[in-house]
């Protein structure tokens, strides 16, 4: 009889044993089949554009930049480097520890010193005669222009074909010289510029520098 108890216990635990690793699998199993929703994920791919590398409202808001960011509307004047300070036009300062000008990928700059060609989309740059491109619209409407080489008044733009030329800086990505490529324009007028490991024939080092500009401005706060 005793015999028989330890006979049936030790059978009674290898069932026991057998149905928990059976329950232990079918549970791992479960757990393969199904998502199990979690608060630690990727952004879902609608609140980010990848196109324009910008962020949506929404994706700002969930990231609560609101509580270290204040951004202060107006039109800057100038720096004072001296004291640290932003110039508005409504000649109030605006202190700063480091100053970061995010002026964003687009060159906004030359544009604004530009003036429209009667019968076409593209602006000639008053600056140097410089032409700026940040998009395909932009080297479509230059290609046009290269086929018009005239301004109104008879004044010739370009004299020569051979003075047809694209310069660019050592950018990441050179969209708008692919982009020429692409549309037919012959590689010898392209030319690429680098600059160089001298400092002092590098513009980057020299002392003159942009002192004003005009955007919104953005200043962070302590942590709270």
């Amino acid at each position: 009889m005793k015999l028989f108890a330890v006979s049936f216990i030790a059978h009674f635990k290898r069932i026991r044993n057998i149905l928990l690793y059976s329950i232990f699998i079918f549970i791992i199993l479960l757990h393969s089949l199904f998502v199990i929703p979690t608060p630690f994920g990727p952004p879902e791919p609608a609140l980010f554009i990848v196109n324009s590398c910008n962020y949506t409202a929404a994706t700002l808001a969930g990231l609560e930049l609101q509580r270290y960011i204040e951004e202060i509307p107006g039109v800057v004047l100038n720096i004072d480097r001296q004291k640290q300070e932003l110039i508005l036009a409504d000649e109030s300062q605006v202190p700063f520890d480091k100053l970061i000008i995010a002026a964003g990928l687009q060159d906004q700059i030359l544009k604004r010193l530009s003036q429209p060609i009667a019968e076409s989309d593209f602006h000639v740059d008053i600056a140097d005669g410089a032409i700026t491109m940040n998009d395909e619209a932009d080297v479509i409407r230059l290609q046009r222009f290269i086929h018009k080489p005239t301004q109104p008044g008879g004044k010739e733009w370009l004299e020569d074909e051979d003075e047809i030329g694209v310069i660019y800086g050592a950018t990441l990505r050179a969209y708008s010289v692919l982009g020429l490529l692409q549309a037919g324009v012959p590689h010898q007028r392209l030319l690429f510029i680098r600059p160089q490991a001298d400092p002092d024939a590098n513009s980057l080092y020299h002392e003159r520098r942009i002192d004003a500009f005009e955007c919104g401005i953005k200043r962070k706060q302590r942590w709270r």
